[in-house]
């Protein structure tokens, strides 16, 4: 027997349902409905005017097949007449909008030209904010065909998402070309810096404009000095504490590039919690860099070199990579004690493999 068919359906208040023939007449305060029912396949009651029962007259291949199709067709019917449907879409794309104008949908959807829709009897369409749209009506399949004729308008694009879709609708992106990425030493002393300023609250910090009042800061954005031929600008990655080694060289490639060619936005300047000015490729073995404020502390990385160390342990001089690098601070917020303890920190951050886990 079919599970969904079996079941009877409840008539809600303000919905009159009526027999006529093999005609089954729904109406509710959204809408009426008539739907033919085969009486010669179906027993159709209505049960005390609360409950619609549907069944078959003989159990078989081709009744169980109907059976729950017709009893889901008469539900939507009941429901859409006293509830109704509804699909909101969403326009995703730079200059994507619309707007009513009299019985059409007027969209842009980054063509040459506007596109009209008519709007079908039945339905009706709400405009949200320019570029939502909320489709509702009484008939379940005719807001459904609705939505989904204005989709085809701006099929989803594969790559950015860029379209009209459903609400929630998730979308599975195809992977573009990939970049070359350069792996450096800097998204690893990003990690490091991460894991010394959960340690270390304070460093991770800005006064407010009267130096009176800390703001402690439960997010990481990290500043990094990029050299470009104006003098060096400071892009920041928001929320480098989510990403990965190598999302954290691909968004360091992308806006050391865009910075060179001044096409940095005006936002990837703010929000900075700490600041790391890199040097190395510029060269020299130490430098005192200045604090970007409202920060109360930066890091200055030089150029990392070979040196010879001797091994106390095993009385023997040894190849040593050596990077050096220098801490400012703001001593309102941070005193030499706790600078100290941050530096020996972040030296056995960078040399701890969880690090950059």
């Amino acid at each position: 027997m079919s599970k969904i068919g079996k079941i009877n359906i409840s008539i809600p208040e303000k919905v009159k349902v009526a027999l006529a023939g093999n005609i089954i007449n729904i109406e509710g305060p959204l809408g009426k409905k008539s739907i033919n029912v085969d009486l010669d396949m179906f027993n159709l009651d209505i049960i005390d005017g609360k409950e619609i029962s549907i069944k078959p007259k003989k159990v078989d291949q081709n009744s169980k097949r109907l059976w729950g199709m017709n009893r889901s067709l008469i539900n939507n019917a009941v429901i859409g007449s006293s509830t109704g449907y509804e699909k909101t879409l969403e326009l995703v794309g730079v200059g994507y909008r619309a707007a009513l104008k009299g019985n059409q949908l007027n969209l842009q959807l980054g063509y040459s030209h506007d596109i009209n829709f008519d709007i079908p009897e039945g339905i009706k369409i709400a405009v949200e904010k320019q570029t939502t749209l909320k489709i509702t009506g009484s008939d379940k399949q005719l807001v459904g065909e609705v939505a989904s004729k204005i989709k085809t308008l701006r099929k989803i694009e594969p790559y950015k998402g860029k379209g009209v879709r459903e609400k929630g609708q998730h979308i599975l992106k195809k992977e573009g070309k990939k970049k070359n990425i350069k792996v450096t030493f800097l998204p690893f002393i990003i990690k490091a810096v991460i894991k010394s300023l959960k340690e270390f609250p304070r460093f991770n910090s800005s006064l407010d404009h009267l130096g009176e009042n800390l703001v402690l800061k439960n997010y990481y954005n990290i500043g990094i000095a990029v050299d470009t031929p104006t003098g060096l600008v400071v892009p920041v990655i928001k929320n480098a504490d989510n990403k990965s080694i190598l999302g954290l060289s691909e968004e360091l490639m992308d806006l050391s590039e865009r910075a060179r060619i001044s096409k940095l936005k005006p936002d990837e300047f703010k929000g900075g919690c700490f600041t790391i000015s890199s040097l190395g490729g510029i060269g020299g073995t130490n430098f005192t860099p200045i604090i970007n404020p409202p920060e109360v502390a930066i890091m200055g990385v030089s150029k990392s070199i070979w040196k010879p160390v001797y091994d106390h342990e095993n009385k023997e001089i040894v190849p040593t990579f050596m990077m050096p690098f220098s801490l400012s601070y703001d001593h309102r917020v941070i005193d030499g004690a706790i600078g100290a303890a941050f530096t020996s920190f972040f030296s056995n951050a960078v040399l701890d493999v969880s690090t950059f886990e």
